[in-house]
């Protein structure tokens, strides 16, 4: 099939699985409820509740009957009179309260049900039309406020009341663009968008989000500390800073899980041995639960099924992984876990169709299927230069030999899906010389890129570099928050100057 060539500025979802969310969120919408009591005065019980009926969201009471079909005999409920209007004065789970405004003769048995003639859609035409036959859906316009409003991401949809989101349904994976045509992995070109929020006076370590009610949280690692933004569109509003207690910084992720942010840290010392810290989010204040911890974490799946895992290093070598449970507020390290050859918690993903995959220690990008529970069977390897960054450290090579060797910190693999295809991102950075520099050798870089691993309509892996722009010198971090946006770290060194710092971008993904 011969493909038009053009830069896409689309962002929609990947169709396939757009039926159960399309159907959620018209279930929020259309949702009844039946009044069974009066309380007192203008309040009355509704036998629905949360999270569809929410306090202050406006309803309608209605009257409804069986009639019956002369040409057919069936009989079909239908509504055949409004009631009242009101708005909910308080809401449970399984019940909420109706404060009635407008009342025309309420009686028990009548129907409430969210009260809208309209509402807005922000998104992608293809939703649009999917919807519009099932809610009564118009484009939004900036200039018109929105009582109700939808709202398309590329990680799900949100549904907002009066501009605050009251309900968010995820999407299966961050989903960034689709492709006009069906296109095979190797005639698949995608060219990336930077759009940069902020420099920073020195190298940053890692990046990770999430969100947390309606902040949109962004950590940013340094060396010796984390720095805590709210980002709000393209602008960064610094929060908080949390020092790093003891050692360097070498990695960082964020998790929520029951409605707590935790934030785990990966330090080392000098002798490279691991000091790690964990902390949870007290308000927009990380503030640390515990550390000085023996191990490196590495938070293998995010979401629900969230996969903690800590693994412990000696002399440069990767050791044994342990199951981490948070459940008590604190870390408690569990049973062991088997994993392969080589492996690396640090730099691992587990993805939803039980794909591991992680950069070893030499820089391999190295693919598994299966589970930590039933094994697994590796797939395959993919050699690049993947496992190298600014951040690394400096290991002897042998008890009482002056040389060294590195190991580096690279950014962890992340889970996509990008034009149809499911795969992962991972940092490739391209090495230059080292640079002599009074005597000393200086670790430098000269581009950092992503490359997209995608799994082919065979089941094979094959790799695309992102085209369009390269990161300056390294990239040292890439995360996609909570809501489907792509965050990424660069950092550079300039030795002859004695200069160095880094940027953070947001990202978008085109095809071409």
């Amino acid at each position: 099939m011969k493909l038009t060539r053009g830069v896409l500025f689309l962002v929609l979802p990947y169709l396939a699985g757009f039926g159960g969310d399309l159907a959620q969120l018209e279930k929020f919408f259309e949702t009844k409820g039946v009044i069974v009591a009066k309380s007192e005065n203008s309040l009355y019980v509704c036998d629905k509740g949360l999270p569809f009926f929410r306090k202050g969201f406006p309803v309608a009471v209605y009257r409804g009957t069986y009639i019956e079909n002369p040409l057919t005999g069936k009989k079909k409920f239908v509504i055949v009179s409004q009631t009242a209007k009101g708005q909910i004065f308080q809401s449970f789970k399984e019940n909420s309260l109706v404060k009635v405004s407008e009342d025309k003769g309420v009686k028990i048995g009548d129907i409430c049900k969210l009260d809208y003639s309209a509402i807005c859609f922000s998104g992608s035409k293809t939703v649009y039309e999917k919807l519009q036959n099932k809610l009564p859906l118009v484009w939004k316009k900036q200039e018109i406020p929105c009582r109700w409003t939808i709202e398309e991401t590329s990680n799900g949809f949100e549904v907002l009341f009066n501009g605050r989101e009251v309900y968010f349904l995820e999407k299966e994976l961050p989903s960034f663009a689709y492709a006009p045509v069906k296109v095979s992995f190797r005639d698949l070109n995608i060219v990336l968008k930077p759009y940069e929020l902020r420099d920073f006076k020195e190298i940053p370590v890692a990046v990770d989000a999430v969100a947390m009610g309606k902040l949109n949280l962004v950590a940013v690692a340094f060396p010796e500390k984390v720095t805590l933004y709210q980002r709000i569109g393209d602008t960064l509003t610094h929060l908080s800073d949390l020092p790093v207690p003891v050692g360097t910084l070498v990695g960082l992720r964020l998790i929520k899980l029951n409605n707590t942010v935790y934030l785990f840290g990966n330090v080392v010392t000098s002798d490279v041995e691991p000091v790690s810290f964990v902390a949870k989010l007290v308000g927009t204040n990380p503030v640390i639960i515990q550390k000085e911890l023996p191990y490196l974490f590495g938070v293998l799946i995010k979401e629900d099924r969230a996969l903690i895992v800590a693994q412990e290093l000696k002399n440069g070598v990767f050791g044994k992984v342990y199951k981490v449970d948070l459940s008590g507020g604190q870390v408690s390290v569990g049973e062991n876990l088997y994993f392969p050859t080589g492996f690396r918690a640090d730099t691992a993903l587990l993805t939803s169709d039980d794909r591991l995959t992680f950069i070893d220690a030499g820089g391999t990008l190295k693919i598994y299927r299966g589970n930590p529970k039933e094994g697994f069977s590796h797939l395959m390897d993919i050699e690049g230069e993947f496992g190298k960054s600014y951040t690394a450290v400096d290991i002897p090579s042998v008890v009482g030999d002056t040389s060294f060797r590195k190991l580096y910190f690279p950014p962890p693999p992340v889970e996509v899906q990008l034009f149809g295809f499911k795969g992962f991102l991972v940092a490739q950075n391209l090495t230059e010389k080292i640079v002599p520099l009074f005597g000393e050798k200086v670790l430098k870089f000269k581009g950092g890129r992503l490359v997209f691993v995608g799994e082919n309509t065979k089941g094979f892996y094959e790799t695309k570099t992102l085209r369009g722009f390269e990161f300056e010198d390294a990239l040292q971090g890439f995360a996609v928050d909570s809501r489907g946006t792509p965050l990424a770290v660069s950092g550079y060194k300039n030795p002859f100057l004695f200069k160095r710092g880094g940027k953070i971008y947001r990202l978008e993904f085109r095809y071409f």
